[in-house]
């Protein structure tokens, strides 16, 4: 490589790492990796108007929560029990595995963002995750309790 491409390079990473910088206002630097497992929306590539509205937890194995984040979409209740929908652009397979684990044992349901709810004896009647446009995803869960507090 020539010494111009070599700096030209150069370059052009310093000028990607000012501009990764700039667009994170909270001063807070974490790999991608690392994100991924503390399950952290820290990317500054949304527009500001892209906010979660909604996040759904549950408690995986070793007590910790698990979630899905998203815009609100709907709340509902019928004589079944209660419906929650919100539009997500990620839903992981832990959670799905975690909240799954609802329906054969209750367990601990929150909800927290336009409506806060926390159901300590949540019992998953359903769940389903729909691909809605490329990148976006509907997740809904249904959800029965005796014991929810809104």
């Amino acid at each position: 490589m020539s010494d111009k491409n070599q700096h030209e390079a150069n370059v052009r990473v310093l000028n990607e790492e000012y501009e990764r910088l700039l667009a994170n206002p909270e001063n807070i630097i974490v790999s991608d990796d690392l994100q991924e497992l503390l399950d952290l929306p820290m990317q500054g590539t949304e527009s500001p108007d892209a906010i979660d509205t909604m996040v759904i937890s549950v408690l995986d194995p070793q007590g910790l929560p698990t979630s899905v984040r998203g815009e609100f979409q709907c709340l509902s209740k019928s004589a079944n029990g209660y419906s929650l929908i919100l539009s997500a652009t990620k839903v992981k397979k832990e959670f799905l595995q975690c909240i799954d684990t609802l329906s054969t044992e209750k367990g601990l349901l929150t909800v927290q963002g336009e409506y806060n709810l926390e159901i300590q004896d949540c019992e998953l009647i359903s769940w389903s995750v729909i691909q809605t446009t490329a990148g976006d995803f509907s997740f809904s869960v249904q959800f029965r309790s005796e014991d929810g507090i809104f």
